[in-house]
């Protein structure tokens, strides 16, 4: 739900002066409701372009006919608008209320589209999620979501082969998506700040902050990330530019390179310091401590954490300049504040907590750190 939220499909538009923060709320929830209850996408989608979240989006009845057509059908034929709108002419947003009215002027002069006769707005809604390019459009949309930097002709192919497993469900065509060879295997793309985010916490693991998910949601703003917020949706899952980018590392840099829990708030959540990683995820369970061997430790505990931030182990160039930094010069003694064997009166291992920060500081100045290359593309 929270996907085909991000997509023109379901996005409720949050940044237009018509749609309402409720909105949001309503179009996440129904969608979710739908899943749990197996309701078809057809029935699903039905519902929610008859509602008032999507005539806030599309407000006008050849707005809304256009639109309706263009997103679920990839129909972008100028001839069929018309007759779009005068199925459509008694409906339409009262600019006051922002409400959905449907008047009583309805047509009754009976109309011929998507291969049938229509001739009033319900009837053109129903028989739009019945058209046989319905699934074909839809497919093409998450497609073009999962697979942004694919090429065409690879995406039509993955789009018809989940075409011609008669998907009934939204699961049925994200799930094949989700867990297809192409996306786990071939797939060259950049994460989005929450996928980069949700993945490392749960992996640290991470205690958040009572206003940690507020301050995701204005970073997601200023990056160009924002969630349920575009009238198109996201059309480019992962802006890289300059300042889009520069918002994301600067989330990345101080909530979770610099952000660890002070000891004395793992049970506060009110306090700033009882935001970021927890203990654990410093914790011997995880990497060979030897009493007394500063560089053989060390090096088991460089391998955890590049092998949890970036999923490989570090080359000798980075092992060597890490040791060098932590380690004395004959690498017997640790370097002062490095010392992963030093726990404090608190029972924090502060060490383990300044090695580790530079090394997610390291990490995140990666580009693998952002980026999922294809297992058959390295």
């Amino acid at each position: 739900a929270y996907i085909l939220t991000q997509t023109i499909l379901f996005s409720p538009a949050e940044e237009l002066e018509s749609a309402h923060k409720p909105d949001i709320a309503n179009v996440y929830n129904w969608l979710v409701f739908d899943m749990e209850d197996d309701i078809s996408m057809r029935y699903s989608t039905y519902m929610h372009i008859t509602g008032v979240e999507n005539w806030r989006r599309f407000r006008s009845p050849e707005d809304n006919g256009r639109e309706m057509m263009e997103i679920y059908l990839l129909d972008f034929q100028d001839a069929h608008v018309p007759i779009a709108a005068t199925a459509l002419q008694n409906w339409y947003l009262d600019n006051e209320s922002d409400t959905l009215v449907i008047g009583l002027n309805k047509n009754t002069e009976p109309l011929s589209l998507f291969h049938t006769t229509i001739i009033d707005g319900f009837d053109f809604y129903r028989e739009l999620v019945k058209s046989d390019a319905f699934v074909t459009g839809i497919t093409s949309r998450l497609v073009d979501f999962f697979f942004d930097s694919t090429a065409i002709e690879q995406k039509a192919s993955i789009v018809d082969k989940i075409v011609h497993s008669t998907p009934e469900r939204w699961e049925d065509i994200l799930m094949q998506l989700v867990f297809s060879r192409e996306y786990l295997l071939h797939s060259d793309r950049q994460k989005s700040l929450e996928e980069l985010f949700f993945s490392l916490v749960k992996k640290m693991p991470y205690k958040h902050y009572y206003k940690t998910f507020r301050n995701l949601t204005w970073v997601l703003d200023d990056a160009n990330q924002s969630s349920m917020r575009y009238k198109l949706g996201r059309i480019e899952r992962t802006p890289l530019d300059t300042l889009s980018f520069a918002y994301y590392y600067q989330f990345v840099y101080e909530y979770l390179a610099y952000t660890s829990v002070d000891c004395d708030y793992l049970d506060d959540y009110s306090e700033y310091a009882s935001e970021g990683w927890l203990p654990a995820f410093t914790d011997e369970r995880h990497f060979t401590l030897v009493e007394d061997a500063p560089e053989q430790s060390m090096i088991s505990f460089i391998n955890y954490l590049f092998l949890t931030l970036i999923q490989r182990y570090p080359y000798q160039q980075e092992m060597d300049m890490f040791l060098d930094a932590m380690l004395e010069d004959d690498r017997t003694q640790y370097n002062g504040s490095y010392n992963l064997e030093w726990q404090n009166d608190t029972g924090c291992y502060g060490g383990r907590e300044k090695t580790a920060a530079r090394v997610i500081d390291y990490c995140a100045r990666l580009t693998e750190f952002y980026w999922l290359e294809g297992v058959e593309n390295k």
